[in-house]
């Protein structure tokens, strides 16, 4: 069905002019610089760079002192043990858990990046059903304006005809409701579209100059891998997974240095005649309480992956039901088109056949005036439905990664 359902799409396939190509690029790159984009991206960058410093050393510090000076009476000359100290410490984390903290940082990054993509690719969707329900607005307004030509003809006709000595008055007052009707139809489209720009403004700054645009459709395979939501599960997983390896990395030992300098007097007459001293340290730290330390960082984290696993089987159950509903919705619409489509066509005969009548003396004005309305009314609700196909369309547009796309309705 799915093979079918996309055969028969294709067949709407139209080309966008280069002009309008253009347009789209414009308004898309318009679209790039929304805040909500930045943002993200702004997130990644600064991710990218604390990856870069995760591999690198901490400080090092400096002490300045004394050893073993006399209380009594301080001195640096009295005794041979006094010293001037001038020193370096230097803390080596271990390498295993400095590229942990490096990978959740870059694995962390990657999923920020696939959400700046994800959240572009929804905006896009917005602005596309925008773009379509801006053109259904126009459109439907000018049916109802259309409505309108042949309401007043219609009224001219009742006129002549009372004129004339036919008892029809009512038939005016039925004009003048399908004329209200008309009117608050075109007050409610005038506010639909008034939110609509508000929307595109808020998209993209500006109303777009588009007269008309075809709008391209992701052909999916059906992979619910090919999902962002289900992409952003499964990076979510990479990034406890680094968790894991950072707590397991608390096991190993971390190192440090320390260097002392120790600037020694000689004393009066060079009674303690010698060289200064120098003393070198090296640290190691060991797990020695890792029961009741490292242990329990290691479970939380480890419970943090099988979450995301978790996690994840969810996206996997959520987006096969959410898909089908989509596609459901999609193809019912598709169904929808292709109905009225055929009833539209058998109504453009039938007015064909009444104004072929009508222009015989064989009927009066009347029915083909009303057929011409009615037609106005299917035509509107085709527009409507068409838009419908977009939007479900465009929504599942935003949840799938870049793939091979054609163009629809």
């Amino acid at each position: 069905m799915k093979h079918v359902l996309f055969t028969v799409l294709l067949t709407f396939n139209l080309c966008i002019s280069q002009v309008y190509g253009k347009e789209l690029g414009y308004y898309l790159d318009l679209l790039d610089k929304h805040p909500k984009i930045q943002a993200v991206l702004e997130q990644h960058n600064a991710l990218q760079y604390q990856a870069e410093g995760a591999m690198g050393l901490p400080d090092p510090s400096v002490f300045l002192g004394v050893d073993n000076v006399p209380i009594s009476d301080p001195a640096f000359d009295r005794f041979l043990p006094t010293s001037k100290v001038i020193g370096l410490s230097q803390d080596i984390p271990n390498t295993k858990g400095r590229k942990a903290q490096r990978d959740i940082f870059l694995s962390t990054a990657g999923s920020t990046e696939l959400l700046a993509e994800y959240t572009r690719s929804r905006l896009q969707a917005l602005f596309f059903t925008r773009i379509a329900e801006l053109q259904r607005v126009n459109k439907q307004a000018g049916y109802e304006e259309q409505k309108k030509l042949i309401i007043d003809q219609l009224q001219d006709y009742y006129e002549g005809q009372i004129v004339a000595g036919e008892p029809i008055y009512q038939k005016t007052f039925l004009t003048e409701i399908e004329l209200a009707e008309v009117e608050q139809k075109l007050n409610s489209l005038q506010a639909e579209k008034a939110f609509i720009e508000a929307d595109l403004i808020q998209l993209i700054g500006e109303i777009p100059e588009i007269d008309d645009l075809d709008f391209d459709e992701k052909l999916w395979t059906g992979d619910l891998g090919e999902l962002y939501p289900v992409q952003l599960a499964a990076s979510n997983i990479e990034v406890e997974k680094a968790r894991v390896n950072l707590a397991d990395s608390k096991y190993s030992p971390n190192f440090g240095m320390v260097a002392t300098y120790k600037i020694r007097e000689d004393g009066e007459n060079d009674s303690f005649d010698g060289d200064d001293w120098f003393s070198l340290q090296f640290r190691m730290t060991i797990p020695l309480w890792a029961s009741k330390n490292q242990h329990p960082k290691l479970e939380a984290a480890q419970s943090g992956r099988k979450s995301a696993q978790h996690i994840y089987d969810e996206a996997i159950r959520t987006w096969q039901m959410e898909t089908t509903r989509l596609l459901s919705e999609k193809h019912s619409s598709f169904l929808n088109i292709e109905v009225l489509q055929k009833k539209d066509m058998a109504l453009e005969k039938k007015i064909e056949a009444m104004e072929r009548t009508y222009s015989a003396g064989q009927t009066s004005l009347e029915p083909v005036l009303q057929a011409e309305i009615a037609r106005l009314s299917l035509l509107s609700q085709i527009t409507g439905e068409k838009t419908q196909y977009r939007r479900i369309a465009e929504e599942l547009n935003a949840h799938i990664t870049p793939t091979d796309i054609h163009e629809t309705y």
